[in-house]
């Protein structure tokens, strides 16, 4: 499977737009929000190309509620739940979680690999998303 490397994150504006600056090439981009589907297209970018995305609402949904536990009042985990399309794994949710909280995220029903870094030491969880609300619980 082929993993994805990074080149550029961006969020939108109050308008949602974005904005990138890359070289012209080839890349696989990647845009999500919560509760919609993922837009996942091959794209060949030229000097000054524009692109139009339209997300649309996901027509089944999960709830995923991720419980932070840490035996330390410092420092927080990476969290980063990806999804696997045929060869391709791309994150759709990279988050930063502080021991003692929760956050709920709803997202298109499917199986996703979650995975946790704290200083270096990973956990990584295949999640399952259905109807059912499910619980990931990280340890830190």
């Amino acid at each position: 499977m082929k993993e994805d490397k990074e080149i550029a994150l961006s969020h939108s504006d109050i308008n949602g737009n974005y904005q990138f600056q890359v070289s012209p090439q080839a890349y696989v981009l990647v845009a999500f929000k919560e509760g919609h589907l993922p837009f996942v297209h091959d794209i060949n970018l030229s000097h000054g190309s524009t692109l139009d995305i339209i997300l649309h609402d996901a027509p089944r949904t999960g709830m995923l509620t991720l419980k932070s536990i840490s035996s330390t009042t410092e420092g927080s985990a990476n969290i980063s739940l990806r999804h696997n399309v045929v060869d391709l794994s791309y994150e759709l949710v990279g988050i930063n979680i502080a021991g003692g909280f929760d956050q709920v995220i709803r997202l298109p029903k499917g199986t996703y690999t979650g995975y946790a870094n704290y200083n270096g030491y990973v956990q990584t969880h295949t999640l399952e998303i259905s109807d059912e609300n499910l619980d990931w619980i990280v340890v830190f």
